[in-house]
């Protein structure tokens, strides 16, 4: 398995997989599947993905013939945070980062900017589990579009507003502003247990896998693209693995 990123200085390796995935053949026509494991309450998550969609629509029109299919899957950051009630975010970083917390965020602050993003760094914090459930609920009914919208609408309400990743209005005004259903109905779902083990399992399988950090995005079950990378850097990755210029050798780790 390759080397993730610290949550400090993303990197950028793409490797083949050597553990814990399915091989299937190194190339698949035109399609370019993308597994993306996530936390919406990570701000490179939150940056990884904006650059990955960037790549993907230049991907799209460079090599018009090529089929995108996107998931996501649930990780947990942090598996001390609390998930029935909040703490301090800003004292949560100190704790978690120490002397590095505010060089982390001035870093994460400058690259939000270059590509849009406002992030704040005050509110609550918590575990990510109930709206990773959310998360897995939109795979079901809409795919994996509707798991990115309601990704980039979580993230931007958490980590540009302030808002709590737990809590049902925050969840459930994030579902219904997607399309994805209506607030009564997310909340409906969000107070039973539906898909908690589902969800459960799946943290704990990435964590068996070897994933250690994220973004982590797999693509086509097979090579790894690891931090919040440049969309350029995603885009030569993508690229090459859509033209069929990855071999079982080759490892790109460009840290530039």
């Amino acid at each position: 398995m390759t080397e993730v990123a610290t949550p400090f200085f993303p990197q950028s390796p793409m490797s083949p997989l050597d553990d814990g995935f399915d091989s299937p053949p190194l190339f698949d026509g035109r399609k370019l599947k993308l597994t993306i494991y996530q936390d919406p309450t990570c701000p490179w998550c939150y940056i990884g993905e904006r650059e990955m969609q960037w790549a993907l629509q230049i991907l799209k029109e460079q090599e018009i013939d090529v089929k995108v299919e996107l998931e996501f899957r649930p990780f947990v950051v942090d598996p001390q945070l609390p998930v029935d009630r909040t703490v301090n975010k800003r004292e949560h970083y100190y704790q978690r980062y120490g002397n590095n917390a505010l060089l982390w965020q001035k870093l994460v602050v400058a690259r939000g900017a270059a590509i849009g993003i406002d992030f704040k760094f005050g509110g609550p914090a918590r575990s990510p589990l109930l709206c990773q459930r959310l998360i897995m609920k939109a795979g079901e009914i809409g795919g994996g579009e509707a798991q990115k919208a309601l990704f980039e609408e979580i993230s931007r309400r958490v980590l540009e507003q302030e808002k709590d990743v737990g809590c049902l209005r925050v969840l459930s005004e994030s579902a219904a502003a997607c399309g994805l259903m209506c607030a009564e109905r997310a909340i409906a779902f969000l107070t039973s247990d539906q898909l908690q083990d589902e969800v459960e399992q799946e943290v704990a399988l990435a964590r068996q896998k070897g994933i250690t950090g994220v973004p982590f995005a797999v693509i086509n079950d097979k090579y790894a693209v690891c931090g919040g990378l440049p969309k350029e850097k995603y885009l030569d990755a993508f690229t090459k693995v859509v033209r069929g210029e990855v071999t079982e050798t080759c490892s790109m780790n460009d840290r530039r």
